[in-house]
């Protein structure tokens, strides 16, 4: 069985892994696109239909290639780097903290007959309390709403 604190470690180094790539990836989307030629004659000038034509054409495409090929290394670094974000905030979840939480969030809920809560269905009134769940007001009747799912208004 695995600990907390190993399955943190796991997502550590994946962390880190994935930051290195982003990094590998952001590096070459940077060489890549500092290769361009950026002169403003070379992206406007017509290419004729002839040999010199044709190969500068062939020229201009490649170029374009190229910044292609680096806007698109620049979004997989900045998607690698926001899943490592995502796996450090998120850090390990163990079998049992979900419910945890949400029994946490159960016993904090203090609900009364008669008061107002926001739910999925708007705002309604409190029919009934129960142990882990409220009844609000319906359309047709009261429907029940697990608690950790309603806040008051």
């Amino acid at each position: 069985m695995e600990t907390r604190e190993q399955r943190q470690a796991r997502i550590d180094a994946k962390v880190a892994e994935l930051r290195a790539r982003a990094d590998a990836k952001e590096a070459e989307s940077n060489r890549l696109r500092g290769s361009v030629d950026d002169d403003s004659t070379f992206w406007t000038q017509p290419a004729y239909g002839n040999a010199a034509g044709r190969a500068f054409a062939a020229r201009r495409e490649r170029e374009r290639s190229k910044i292609v090929k680096a806007g698109n290394l620049y979004m997989e670094a900045k998607a690698l780097r926001e899943t490592a974000d995502s796996m450090e905030a998120r850090g390990a979840r163990m079998a049992g903290d979900a419910a945890a939480e949400r029994e946490a969030a159960i016993a904090a809920a203090d609900f009364k007959v008669g008061q107002m809560v926001r739910t999925l269905y708007g705002v309604r009134k409190v029919v009934k309390v129960n142990r882990k769940s409220i009844l609000i007001e319906g359309g047709m009747s009261p429907v029940s709403v697990p608690k950790h799912l309603a806040e008051a208004v």
